[in-house]
């Protein structure tokens, strides 16, 4: 959740900077507006970058888009930064950061507004779990079950809803689960809960995404837990082998050192106990 949120932050604050260079730059004319787009997408390294004016007309660097082409999220007045998400533009699916631009026009037309996007297959990738296997999954999910950015999931198909297909075929571990997972999500609520699918346990972790209205799950394979549980198991019984072990061995030198100290002891209080009865018998044959 953390890395996905500074991702969107630190695409705030490029798109910020983008807007005040925009302010001051000398782009009059559209050739000259697609000339800055071209040239601050190469410098932020943008994968998606638009500017819309008051007319709703969008401009990218190859295309001016009068109908069709203007985001929804763009549509009207806003003052802060508002994310949108499963925006299909230019065949992709992105995530859309959009921010409020003042002070600029374009060939009598005020420019009111600027994008930038984030593929969800980027983001995909950078919130995919290291198992080649495919045992976990990390996706973006609202909190009606449809999904932002997913990963490959092996029981789960790229144009079902998640809702939808545990409703039908995963069996929950506790009763009720799935309405206390849905009512959670709406509540903005993390938790965790299980079930198998496939004859599969899964345990799936959900955690809100502050200020999106979206979750970042974690779903795991139980067989992926179980080798890690195994290995630390068997570490375990190792270690507490070994200090078993070195207490066993403690106690056997510490026995030892006992048995050494008593015997010892026990010669000095005969040696003493002769040396008082010599004394005694001469003191006898003096007398």
């Amino acid at each position: 959740a953390n890395q996905f949120t500074d991702t969107l932050d630190s695409l705030i604050q490029q798109l910020s900077t983008t807007i005040h260079a925009l302010r001051t730059s000398d782009a009059a004319s559209e050739a000259d507006l697609r000339t800055f787009i071209r040239q601050m997408k190469d410098l932020n390294d943008y994968e998606y970058f638009a500017l819309t004016d008051e007319r709703g007309v969008v401009y990218t660097e190859k295309a001016t888009l009068s109908e069709g082409g203007l985001p929804a999220i763009l549509e009207g007045t806003f003052t802060e930064p508002v994310i949108s998400f499963d925006q299909n533009l230019g065949g992709r699916d992105l995530v859309l950061v959009s921010m409020p631009v003042e002070d600029k026009s374009l060939e009598g037309s005020r420019l009111i507004a600027a994008a930038v996007g984030i593929s969800a297959d980027t983001v995909a990738a950078r919130l995919s779990l290291s198992d080649e296997e495919g045992r976990s999954f990390n996706n973006i999910v609202m909190f009606d079950g449809s999904y932002v950015v997913r990963t490959r999931h092996t029981h789960i198909g790229p144009g079902d809803n998640l809702f939808s297909v545990l409703s039908q075929d995963a069996s929950f571990q506790e009763e009720g689960a799935l309405d206390r997972w849905r009512e959670d999500l709406e509540a903005g609520r993390s938790g965790m809960v299980s079930y198998s699918l496939e004859n599969i346990l899964h345990y799936t972790y959900y955690m809100p995404i502050a200020d999106t209205g979206s979750f970042v799950m974690t779903t795991i394979h139980y067989d992926f837990i179980s080798d890690y549980v195994d290995t630390i198991r068997t570490t375990l019984t190792r270690n507490a082998m070994v200090q078993l072990a070195l207490v066993l061995a403690v106690l056997l030198l510490l026995s030892a050192v006992y048995l050494f100290m008593r015997r010892r002891n026990d010669g000095l209080w005969y040696e003493k106990l002769q040396a008082e009865e010599s004394s005694k018998a001469k003191s006898r044959f003096l007398s």
